[in-house]
């Protein structure tokens, strides 16, 4: 009974080694402590197994028992990604640049239905989409200082010629004139050819 007793109390180490007496000498001593450390591993694990089937101490890089995991390490755990700083909003595109409006053009006819006051002048304009106003200037030939104006007139927003025409009267008889038709919108103004006209005698 006593020797039962003191065989329970004895540490696996010391059990392996009371089975092995004539290897504690010399460097067989050596190579016996290193293979009693190795056994006493291998022991440990097997109660660890007979406790826990499913996950034995020791035995799961993940366990924490395990001494040969360092703190923090947990195998079993997914990784994580590093926290990313998030990108800036991209700048909003530039507004589209402003449509060019083209200044109109502007031509003339020879005038007609000469009388010795009145007379019609007569041209046409092209508005280029931008909406146009229009009006003849005529003076005496030679001095402009007497120019004067038809009174304005309107083209629209159009793409293609448009005839115009403007009667104008006070004129003298026995005169020449001299004029222009000139047009405007948002783009600038057009300006017709120089043209010219003899009032006849009543």
């Amino acid at each position: 009974m006593l020797g039962r007793w003191a065989n329970a109390q004895m540490t696996p180490n010391a059990r392996f080694a009371s089975l092995f007496p004539l290897y504690n000498h010399g460097d067989t001593h050596k190579k016996t402590l290193a293979y009693n450390s190795f056994a006493q591993g291998t022991f440990q694990r097997q109660l660890a197994l007979i406790a826990n089937p499913e996950n034995p101490v020791g035995t799961c890089p993940s366990d924490p028992a395990d001494p040969a995991l360092s703190d923090g390490d947990n195998f079993s755990s997914p990784l994580t990604p590093p926290a990313s700083t998030p990108l800036p909003p991209p700048p909003p595109p530039p507004p589209p640049p402003a449509p060019v409006v083209r200044p109109p053009d502007a031509g003339s006819y020879e005038p007609t239905n000469l009388t010795c006051h009145s007379a019609r002048l007569n041209g046409w304009v092209n508005a280029h989409g931008s909406a146009t106003t229009y009006h003849f200037e005529y003076w005496k030939t030679g001095d402009q200082s007497t120019a004067q104006s038809s009174g304005f007139g309107n083209v629209g927003a159009g793409t293609d010629r448009v005839p115009v025409a403007r009667v104008v009267d006070g004129l003298q008889r026995k005169t020449q004139y001299t004029g222009k038709l000139m047009a405007s919108n948002a783009g600038g103004r057009g300006v017709s050819e120089i043209f010219s006209f003899t009032t006849p005698g009543c």
